[in-house]
């Protein structure tokens, strides 16, 4: 009985010294860090509980959600890194500790892996080698975002051939697809949430990164709407996002009756992002898919879509009519300039944003480039903002030996995809899979001739997962079981 006071007594002391240490260090935090990194320690916890006890592919499924969820922490008084971003290397770390002998990589795989670790090379040698003095923090947080995107798209590979995985290939690429899908939905009714309540941004400061006064762009110089964001994305972003997947929300509604649901909420987003290259290029993908989805067993579905489709558009004619306008305003801005004869890159709204980046990448060309940062950032662009054009950003930051070798990665992607849909017929259950990312990587390449997805940290990371997507689609065997 005595000893079993002492033990007592001894768990006693014990719990008692842990209360006493985390309640100091909460207090400690409280009055010395923060908000953000209180708002993370608190999250902290569930955190580690959910990483020891969930599955390879849950693990992702946080990481994705993070992602577009970024708090952005700050080191000595500037931007420094997103949990998201924190969170791709810890399960890099766990990847490389508790599953390396679990992997088996194809001929294919090492190809990419290759390539992608050529192209970190590149961005090593471009940051030390040209980084302007005093901009070695801006351009070294850029190189780990960057690193982060390429660590992200490995992940999903290389979890795609685990042993345990590999016998349901083709479920696992339905998981990551519904994810992206379950996710830019929610950043979806997020938008829309703030067109309708603008005064509720407030409540996601938390997510705003040091310069940020509100969420995104989507008030205009004269106070009035301009454009719909998200959380992760500017506006831009999100409408050439949302043509992105614009394919997959069709093949999935193809596949299950529940996600005909979202094609409203995807409709909506393309219309209050105000983007008109996204909305041009979503309506093709559609046409485009319906046209080449010819198999009779779809006959029934696109009925189904196109008969819900319709009667969205009835009954909620009301709200439609007073947010398309948001898109028509955007057209009517080009066709006043196609009307006045301007040129290209006045009815592209580009102007003289890519005068200045041709000009700054002739006077900066190289072989190396100067790492993945954009010109704007190391004070390079005379003044004027980013390149607005992927290809050009390619040049200055890869220099011409990482901008072909960044374009051997695009054309290695689109040329499994295509090879893949020659030996499929139209009736079989991968085909619909195949087209969907043929047109969404063909929609990525156009609307990439101005824009560029490697500005921010998430929706960088978010693309590299699309990537990952693009490239286990095009390594599609027949043995692979169909769901």
């Amino acid at each position: 009985m005595f000893n079993n006071s002492i033990s007592y007594n001894n768990k006693s002391i014990i719990v008692f010294i842990s209360i006493s240490v985390l309640s100091f260090s909460t207090a400690l935090s409280i009055l010395y860090l923060p908000t953000k990194y209180i708002f993370v320690l608190l999250f902290l916890p569930f955190i580690i509980i959910f990483w020891f006890t969930s599955s390879l592919v849950a693990k992702i499924a946080l990481n994705l959600f993070i992602i577009t969820f970024p708090i952005t922490l700050q080191f000595m008084g500037r931007d420094a890194l997103t949990t998201g971003t924190l969170l791709i290397f810890l399960l890099f770390i766990w990847n490389m500790t508790t599953l390396k002998s679990q992997q088996r990589y194809n001929k294919n795989t090492k190809n990419v892996c290759n390539i992608t670790a050529i192209l970190v090379l590149i961005a090593i040698i471009g940051v030390t080698t040209k980084t302007p003095s005093g901009y070695y923090g801006t351009a070294i947080r850029h190189f780990i975002n960057f690193y982060s995107s390429v660590i992200i798209f490995m992940i999903v590979i290389q979890t795609a051939y685990l042993k345990e995985i590999e016998n349901n290939y083709e479920e696992y690429i339905e998981k990551i697809l519904s994810l992206l899908i379950l996710i830019c939905t929610l950043h979806i009714l997020l938008s829309i949430l703030l067109y309708i309540y603008p005064n509720i941004q407030y409540i996601f400061k938390i997510f705003f990164h040091r310069t940020q006064t509100h969420l995104g762009n989507h008030i205009s110089k004269n106070g009035g709407f301009e454009r719909a964001t998200s959380i992760f994305t500017g506006g831009e972003e999100l409408g050439e996002l949302l043509a992105i997947l614009t394919p997959f929300y069709f093949y999935k509604a193809f596949k299950n009756n529940k996600f005909v649901l979202l094609l409203p909420i995807l409709f909506i987003g393309l219309m209050i992002s105000g983007t008109r290259s996204a909305a041009i290029l979503a309506i093709i993908e559609s046409i485009v898919f319906f046209l080449f989805t010819r198999s009779n067993k779809f006959l029934v579905k696109k009925l189904v879509i196109v008969a819900f489709v319709l009667f969205f558009l009835v009954i909620g004619w009301n709200f439609i009519s007073s947010i398309i306008g948001i898109l028509i305003n955007r057209f009517h801005e080009s066709s006043m300039n196609i009307r006045n004869e301007a040129e290209f890159s006045t009815i592209m709204n580009r102007g003289p944003i890519w005068e200045a980046a041709w000009d700054t990448t002739w006077r900066t060309f190289s072989l190396l480039g100067h790492g993945p940062i954009q010109a704007s950032a190391l004070g390079m662009n005379g003044g004027m903002p980013n390149f607005h054009c992927l290809y050009l950003s390619l040049l200055f930051q890869y220099g011409i030996i990482g901008f072909f070798i960044f374009i051997r990665f695009f054309i290695f992607l689109y040329q499994s995809l295509i090879l893949k849909l020659r030996q499929l017929d139209k009736e079989h259950s991968f085909y619909p899979l195949v087209l969907a990312n043929i047109l969404s990587l063909t929609a990525f390449l156009i609307n990439e001739g101005k824009y560029e997805f490697n500005r921010g940290d998430s929706y960088q990371q978010f693309m590299f997962v699309i990537f990952a997507i693009y490239f286990l689609t095009g390594q599609i065997t027949q043995k692979h079981n169909s769901i």
